[in-house]
């Protein structure tokens, strides 16, 4: 019979720096789970006015890291009954049709955020500088109360993977964004398999 204690899942990490520092990181069941509860709890007891029931999560972590694991689809989708919304096109889907399918990655999920409403991502750095230069660059007002009403709309938004930029911060403090530092397993001590 299986437990929590044995494996989900095989993770592999390279710290973000290389493929040739890739780690295999065995993932038990309790820790995913317990990952995406501490996750969910936090959130909570850090800004507890906030509604965490059917949180509209904007899915673009992969699925193979912990980050895309324990925050889009554990805490953010399961915890919550919520939903996953596809940032992106997959590329294999050929022409869907869309124009923001070739706008570039933070354009493309800027576009998808305005559209589908979400209320949680978790990206890595530059997203947030991103969506940080297409504020500041819009030079219509509409467009750009639009882009701000959007970024205000998340009830978390989780940046990691890499340092935040102490611009990145300042914006997401002046816009009110409730910016989380994500870290993945090479941080909290993933052991190698």
């Amino acid at each position: 019979m299986p437990s929590p204690e044995d494996i989900a899942l095989y993770l592999h990490t390279s710290s973000a720096s290389s493929v040739d520092n890739v780690k295999c990181a065995p993932i038990a069941h309790q820790s995913i789970l317990a990952g995406s509860k501490g996750r969910l709890a936090w959130w909570k007891s850090t800004w507890p006015k906030r509604d965490y029931t059917h949180l509209r999560v904007l899915g673009w972590s992969p699925w193979s890291h912990i980050i895309g694991l324990s925050h889009d689809l554990g805490a953010a989708m399961l915890l919550t009954r919520g939903t996953y919304v596809f940032a992106m096109i997959p590329s294999a889907y050929g022409d869907a049709g869309k124009a923001s399918r070739y706008l570039d990655v933070c354009g493309q999920l800027l576009a998808t955020a305005m559209e589908k409403k979400p209320t949680a991502f978790a990206g890595v750095p530059w997203v947030l500088e991103g969506f940080m230069q297409a504020f500041k660059q819009e030079s219509d007002a509409e467009r750009r109360l639009r882009i701000q009403d959007t970024i205000q709309h998340f009830k978390v938004f989780g940046s990691g993977g890499a340092s935040t930029s102490p611009e990145c911060i300042e914006f997401a403090n002046t816009l009110g964004i409730p910016l989380v530092f994500d870290i993945g397993m090479t941080e909290v001590g993933g052991q190698s398999a």
